[in-house]
């Protein structure tokens, strides 16, 4: 699958950007919807289940993170089931096995994985995103999106749909053939970024976005309740759309005029 020109952008952006400074420039920010308010709410429907997509991101203001809180509190109180991102790691695996995993994993995104989870993207102590300095952040007052975010809810309406990092790394090697480690991957530490390499840059779609938004949708389409609140990354949207109507075209996103 090619990469779309509008993320072709975006990535060349944030490369240039990064390489030419120690800093995170404000404009490249504004790319991302961080300083929204308020939540950019999309429904999907085809007249059976309704899907409402709260479209996330990992950093960005109080006032958003507390209108999702808001309206994942309504939506549960109407007998909506809530489905939440989330990437994990697999500790039951043998550590060998799991450094392996989580090597060949940044191999095809470009991101370091910590074992014992990190502190956010970003430090508003230091005022840096992703360990480039961005002075604006205290001004803007962004912060990262809270961990407690949905925890007042009950397990019978909170379910995590995601893949493993393992499964993840599995089902790609599956569809797309083995990662090849080089010497360089095994002597940097997983918790280490060795950049944005071209694999990277040709296939981290195939396994942030591809792989998920098919998992995503067969989950959505098998779930016991009809009514679903989906707490996913915006990027997912088009994806998830996609494979839905793959399988039933009467699928709509209701919130496009």
């Amino acid at each position: 699958m090619l990469l779309k020109p509008k993320n072709i952008y975006l990535i060349c952006v944030v490369f240039m950007a990064i390489t030419m400074s120690s800093c995170f420039p404000k404009f490249i920010a504004k790319a991302i919807p961080i300083f929204d308010k308020k939540i950019d709410l999309q429904v999907i429907s085809n007249n059976e289940i309704v899907v409402c997509f709260i479209p996330m991101h990992h950093i960005g203001t109080k006032e958003f993170y507390d209108d999702v809180q808001l309206n994942i509190d309504t939506f549960t109180k109407q007998g909506f089931t809530v489905f939440y991102e989330g990437v994990n790691i697999d500790t039951s695996l043998p550590k060998l096995v799991q450094d392996t995993i989580y090597k060949k994993f940044r191999k095809i995104t470009g991101l370091a994985i910590s074992p014992k989870g990190g502190k956010g993207m970003i430090d508003t102590t230091n005022n840096t995103i992703m360990g480039l300095k961005a002075n604006w952040i205290g001004k803007e007052k962004i912060i990262n999106q809270p961990k407690t975010l949905i925890g007042s809810l009950d397990d019978k309406n909170l379910i995590t749909v995601d893949l493993t990092i393992p499964q993840l790394v599995a089902q790609y090697e599956l569809k797309y053939g083995a990662i090849v480690l080089e010497p360089m991957d095994y002597k940097t530490a997983t918790n280490k970024s060795l950049g944005i390499s071209a694999t990277a840059y040709e296939n981290k779609d195939k396994m942030i976005l591809d792989l998920r938004d098919m998992h995503l949708a067969k989950q959505i389409l098998t779930a016991k309740n009809n009514k679903l609140v989906i707490v996913y990354g915006k990027a997912h949207l088009p994806g998830v759309l996609y494979n839905l109507q793959r399988v039933d075209s009467s699928f709509k996103n209701l919130s496009v005029n």
